[in-house]
């Protein structure tokens, strides 16, 4: 599924390092003689913790800072988006999510993200311009992990150079989720630690059975911060696809590197890992199959599906096509499952890929075929079964759609056309362009 983290991995929201109270209750303005202070000390601590020196070969020279206040963080978001997405693009995007339910019908996506992460920014590193850009809303205090974190943006910068990373795949944003999932996990990972640093533990003196406690501790830490922010974002309304979408490469890269460091301390495993990167946010949750090389995604063949419905009449337009992935997957149903049936339906996924098309007789009619597959014929049948139970709760999907869910095998095909119309041909195709009866 198409997201905005394409370009949230240079941004270090406020959840990542505090709370909103505590925001709200210390809302003096950094200065920029204090963000000149500051900033020299943290960079020479954070290149000695990180083992990064400040410049390397695709930036030889140093990072810049600049302060910015929240109205040219807004522009710079909208830019980004701009970049990122063509009109057209991002109008699909809003069609397939909001087609499945994922966000009300009257919301403006776009403007909903920027708003989202114009509230919740401490700060930004661009890679084009090689620059730090300080948060001017934020007290000295509560900038310095934000500051951490930003500068081991730069330092990856440096040494494995981010901005291909910012150039989004319109195919396959899961595999692109993983890749920011690695970024933010070594970043914040690296805050915790300067933040254990300056509280006075010296991290050299520790063992392994210490470091396994320190982990645990962070983790713990962690993980409180997005039970709070959830519960913070949720009462402020803010829907649950865009809250998760955000807290992800923040919340399980961490636990991604955690468990890449878990037999040997320090941080060359998570530098191999960026030369050989994640394929997928099945490798970020599970990160043995990762270190394993293990269940690389399966590539689903669009073409037959596209001839089929080509042919038919009046023929169907593929107008765009990605991928859900694990995470997609546990986006799109635990806006309204338990979370251990959402775990039980999608992490099980071996591939799969959604396609967007339009009839070309009436742009009106727009139709989302997504394939799956899974590891097992049962695992199959839970998806399947997730997916009714989805279906049963989303009313769009039955009173202004008609949408149809067949499992076959260790393949399951879930269409959905608006407005409501006869799916026995449409499914038809699909099941032949599958090999399925």
């Amino acid at each position: 599924m198409a997201r905005f983290i394409g370009f949230l991995f240079i941004v270090t929201t406020l959840f990542v390092t505090t709370t909103p109270a505590e925001v709200a209750t210390n809302s003096k303005k950094i200065t920029k003689r204090e963000v000149q202070r500051v900033i020299g000390t943290i960079r020479d601590h954070m290149v000695t913790l990180r083992g990064l020196p400040a410049t390397g070969p695709y930036r030889p020279r140093a990072f810049k800072h600049k302060l910015t206040s929240k109205s040219q963080l807004n522009k710079y978001l909208q830019q980004q988006f701009a970049q990122q997405y063509n009109a057209k693009e991002l109008e699909w995007e809003e069609r397939f999510v909001k087609m499945l339910g994922m966000l009300p019908a009257q919301l403006n996506y776009e403007e909903a993200v920027i708003a989202f992460l114009v509230t919740e920014a401490g700060g930004y590193y661009d890679p084009y311009k090689r620059t730090l850009y300080v948060a001017d809303w934020i007290a000295t205090h509560l900038q310095r992990p934000v500051l951490a974190h930003e500068i081991v943006h730069a330092l990856q910068d440096a040494h494995f150079n981010l901005k291909p990373w910012l150039k989004r795949d319109s195919h396959n944003d899961d595999r692109r989720l993983a890749w920011q999932a690695l970024l933010e996990g070594d970043a914040t990972y690296s805050m915790y630690l300067y933040e254990i640093q300056q509280a006075g533990l010296q991290l050299k003196d520790l063992d392994q059975a210490q470091w396994q406690n320190l982990h645990k501790q962070i983790l713990a830490l962690n993980q409180h911060s997005y039970v709070t922010a959830a519960e913070h974002h949720a009462t402020a309304k803010v829907p649950y696809l865009i809250r998760e979408m955000s807290y992800f490469p923040y919340r399980d890269g961490l636990r991604f590197v955690i468990a890449l460091t878990a037999k040997q301390p320090g941080f060359k495993a998570i530098n191999n890992a960026f030369k050989r990167l994640p394929a997928s946010s099945e490798q970020i949750l599970y990160p043995d199959k990762y270190m394993h090389n293990q269940d690389a995604p399966v590539e689903i063949d669009l073409q037959p599906l596209r001839d089929r419905l080509q042919q038919l009449k009046p023929p169907w337009q593929l107008k765009s096509h990605n991928l859900l992935g694990v995470q997609g997957c546990r986006l799109l149903l635990g806006r309204l499952l338990a979370q251990p049936t959402v775990q039980q339906a999608c992490d099980h996924w071996q591939g799969d890929r959604y396609a967007i098309f339009e009839q070309q007789s009436t742009q009106a009619t727009v139709l989302i075929v997504m394939h799956s597959l899974w590891d097992s014929i049962d695992d199959a049948r839970e998806f399947a079964a997730a997916m009714r139970t989805y279906l049963a709760g989303t009313p769009r999907l039955q009173t202004e759609q008609s949408s149809a869910i067949k499992q076959q095998g260790r393949t399951v095909l879930f269409l959905t056309v608006s407005p409501k119309m006869e799916l026995a041909p449409i499914l038809r195709a699909a099941l032949a362009s599958a090999d399925l009866p």
